[in-house]
C-alpha cells in the first residue's frame, strides 16, 4: 500500500480571493481548515494507507485516525529560517512503513482516488542516463517558477518511492542566504548537488542575479548551457500531473490553481516539453 506524508501547520486558511467548487468541496476566502480535512480524505479514497502527520505548529494532538504523529520543534532548527522547518517536516518520508509515498501538504485534500493509477505503475517516458537522479519519475502536481527565478517542483504533492523521496529532502539546512531562491528552489537545488549534478547548477547566477524583491519578467535566468541542463534535470526525474481532474488533489489554501497559469507547467506543457528536451 502506501504512506501519506501530511507536513505543514494543522492550522491554516484559504488565500483565494474568490469562491470556488470543485467537485463536492467549496471553499471561500479566508476560510478555515485543520488537516483534519486532509486525514479524513485520505481515509476516504485511500484506505488501509499509512498516515504521518509531521507538524510544524506543535497542535496536531487532537487529530484522528493518524498512524503517527511528528513534530518539529524549534530546537531542531540550525537557523530561524521556515525552509528549515519544511526540510525538517518532510524528512518524516523516512518513517513511512511502504516502499510507495506521498509527501503532500496539510493544507491538500483528496476529492478522488486518481493518484493510484500513478502508484501501481512507472511512468515509461525516456529518461537521460547522464542526468538522472532517481530510480524511477517522482510525480509532483507542477513545475512552477516565483519571481522567474529556476523552475522547481513546488511544495504541494510527492508521490514516489521511499528511496527517491528521502532523496530529495535529506538536503543541509539553510543557514545563509547567499543565494537568491524561494524555499522549494532552495531544496530542489541541494538535491541536485547531492545527486552529483552540480557541474549543471550556475552558482554565480544564483548569488548576483537581483534582490529577494524581484518580480516576475525580471532578472530572468539566462538561456544558455546551464538552463538547458536544468531542463534535462526536470524531464529526466519528474512527471506533472495537474491538480484537480488529473490527479483527484487539490490545496485548500489555494484551490485555484487547478488551471493554466503562464509560470506553471501542467501535464500537457510537460509533455511538449518531454519531447523537445529528451531526444
Amino acid at each position: 500500500m502506501i504512506s501519506f506524508i501530511v507536513q505543514g501547520p494543522t492550522h491554516y486558511a484559504s488565500q483565494c480571493p474568490f469562491s470556488l467548487q470543485i467537485g463536492d468541496t467549496r471553499v471561500d476566502p479566508e476560510q478555515s481548515f485543520t488537516s483534519q480535512d486532509c486525514v479524513d480524505s485520505l481515509r476516504k479514497f485511500y484506505p488501509g494507507c499509512e498516515i504521518i502527520v509531521s507538524c510544524t505548529t506543535g497542535d496536531a494532538d487532537n487529530l484522528k485516525d493518524v498512524d503517527k504523529l511528528l513534530y518539529v520543534t524549534d530546537n531542531m532548527l540550525e537557523s530561524e529560517d521556515n525552509i528549515n522547518r519544511q526540510i525538517l517536516s518532510s524528512q518524516a518520508v523516512k518513517h513511512a512503513s511502504n516502499d510507495m509515498v506521498c509527501k503532500i501538504r496539510s493544507d491538500m485534500v483528496a476529492l478522488t482516488s486518481d493518484l493510484l493509477p500513478y502508484m501501481e505503475s512507472k511512468i515509461g517516458s525516456k529518461r537521460l542516463d547522464s542526468h538522472k537522479m532517481f530510480d524511477n519519475y517522482v510525480i509532483i502536481s507542477n513545475w512552477s517558477t516565483d519571481k522567474n527565478h529556476y523552475y522547481h517542483p513546488a511544495d504541494f504533492l510527492f508521490l514516489g518511492t521511499k528511496k527517491d523521496l528521502q532523496s530529495i529532502f535529506n538536503v543541509p539546512q539553510r543557514v545563509d542566504r547567499q543565494w537568491r531562491v524561494g524555499p522549494e528552489q532552495y531544496i530542489a537545488l541541494r538535491c541536485i548537488e547531492n545527486h552529483g549534478l552540480g557541474e549543471y547548477i550556475d552558482y554565480a547566477w544564483l548569488k548576483n542575479h537581483g534582490s529577494d524583491n524581484t518580480h516576475l519578467e525580471q532578472n530572468t535566468p539566462p538561456k544558455d548551457f546551464y538552463i538547458e541542463n536544468w531542463w534535462k534535470i526536470f524531464y529526466s526525474n519528474y512527471y506533472v500531473v495537474d491538480l484537480g481532474s488529473q490527479s483527484g488533489i487539490i490545496s485548500k489554501k489555494y484551490p485555484e490553481r487547478v488551471v493554466r497559469n503562464h509560470n506553471l507547467i501542467n501535464n500537457t506543457d510537460w509533455h511538449r516539453g518531454h519531447g523537445e528536451y529528451i531526444k
